[in-house]
C-alpha cells in the first residue's frame, strides 16, 4: 500500500506545479536521459497519429530508480512526457514495443494525467480538515486516527482502481487507432504476449496499476470483435 501512497503523493504535488516545472522534477525522479532514437521517432509518429503535437512531449529513458517508484516490470510510463524502460523493452519483439508506444501515446491523447489531479487534491485536502478537528476538539482524537487510516486506505485503493481503468482506456484507444491505421498485426502480437503470460500461469496476477493479463486479453479480444475492428 505504501508504494501507492508515495507515488500518489508525489504525483499530486508535481501535478499542482507548472507543467514545465513538473516535467523537470519528473525527469529527476524517473530519468532525464533522452530515450534511444527508435523510441523517440516511433513515439513522435504515434502522437501524430493521435493528433498530438509531439514537440511538446519529451521521450526519456527510465533510470534505475523509476521501477522502484512506479513498479517493477513496467515497460513504460507517461505523465506530460513519456519514459520507457528500455532494458525490458529491448528484449521484446518490435511489435510489442510498438504496442507500448501507442499505449503511452493514447494516455497523452486522452489527457489522463490531468484527470487525476482533482481526485488526489480532494484526498489530500481532507487531511488538514481532519487535523483541525483533532487539534480543536479533544474528544475526536481517536476518531481522527481512525478516519486517517481508513481514508488513506480508501484513497490508495481508489487511486489504484482508477489507474487500472485508465490503463484499459489507453489499451482500447491504442487498439482502435492501430486498427484504423491497418496495423492490426501489432495488436495480435500483443495478444500473443498476453497469452504466453496466461499459459505460464501469470494470467490472474493483477498488478497495482494494471488489470491482469487474462483481463487485458479478454477486453482487447472483445474490442477486436467489434464492428469497427472488423471493417
Amino acid at each position: 500500500m505504501y508504494d501507492r501512497l508515495l507515488f500518489a503523493f508525489v504525483f499530486l504535488c508535481l501535478s499542482l506545479q507548472a507543467e514545465s516545472v513538473s516535467s523537470s522534477v519528473y525527469a529527476q525522479l524517473l530519468g532525464k536521459e533522452n530515450a534511444s532514437v527508435w523510441y523517440q521517432s516511433k513515439t513522435a509518429e504515434a502522437l501524430a497519429d493521435f493528433g498530438v503535437d509531439a514537440s511538446k512531449v519529451q521521450v526519456k529513458r527510465m533510470n534505475g530508480f523509476a521501477p522502484k517508484l512506479i513498479g517493477e516490470g513496467l515497460y513504460s510510463f507517461s505523465c506530460f512526457d513519456v519514459w520507457y524502460n528500455e532494458s525490458l523493452l529491448n528484449a521484446c519483439p518490435e511489435n510489442e514495443r510498438l504496442f507500448a508506444v501507442y499505449h503511452e501515446a493514447a494516455h497523452i491523447a486522452l489527457g489522463h494525467h490531468t484527470q487525476d489531479i482533482a481526485l488526489l487534491s480532494a484526498w489530500l485536502a481532507a487531511y488538514p480538515i481532519s487535523y483541525w478537528a483533532y487539534s480543536t476538539y479533544d474528544d475526536v482524537s481517536y476518531l481522527y486516527y481512525v478516519l486517517a487510516v481508513l481514508g488513506t486506505y480508501a484513497a490508495s485503493t481508489l487511486f489504484a482502481a482508477r489507474s487500472r481503468d485508465k490503463e484499459k482506456q489507453a489499451d482500447l484507444y491504442a487498439v482502435e487507432k492501430l486498427v484504423q491505421l491497418g496495423k492490426k498485426d501489432i495488436i495480435l502480437s500483443h495478444l500473443h504476449v498476453l497469452q504466453h503470460s496466461m499459459n505460464a500461469g501469470d494470467g490472474e496476477v493483477e498488478q497495482t496499476w494494471h488489470y491482469s493479463p487474462s483481463e487485458q486479453y479478454a477486453y482487447i479480444k472483445e474490442s477486436l470483435a467489434s464492428p469497427l475492428a472488423t471493417e
